[in-house]
């Protein structure tokens, strides 16, 4: 899902008065957790994959999130979160946080079961391919 299709999907089932800008500004908050508490916490994907996040403006519409399906509907539990929030909505906040919560937890779970995390090598201590984890901090 792209930046554009995701305040789409918001502004059609939510209808707020938040600019554009403020949830492009959201959504890049968002990306730029992602990316510093999960996706850098990784070995990348490949030796292109962007080591810095920059975040988004209103020039990035058709940038990709950076969560893909099935786990970008957490944007749209974020947005729908923080326009709760702006409205002092607490009920409603609350909901929507814990959606956005589930959301989210689903999404770092399945990163973290496909992508090796940094600083982790296997060890056979004692033979027969009995793997350990050993945690080596950089």
């Amino acid at each position: 899902m792209n930046i554009k299709e995701c305040i789409d999907r918001v502004d059609s089932v939510k209808p707020n008065s938040y600019s554009e800008e403020d949830k492009v500004r959201w959504l890049s908050y968002l990306d730029a957790t992602i990316f510093n508490d999960i996706v850098k916490t990784h070995e990348p994907e490949c030796k292109d994959t962007p080591t810095e996040f920059t975040g988004y403006d209103a020039d990035h519409m058709n940038v990709k999130l950076l969560a893909a399906p099935p786990y970008d509907e957490l944007y749209v539990a974020y947005l729908k979160m923080r326009i709760d929030e702006e409205n002092g909505e607490t009920a409603r906040y609350n909901n929507s946080a814990m959606a956005y919560n589930a959301y989210y937890a689903d999404f770092a779970k399945w990163y973290n079961r496909t992508h090796m995390p940094l600083g982790v090598r296997y060890v056979d201590y004692f033979g027969g391919g009995n793997d350990y984890a050993i945690s080596v901090l950089k």
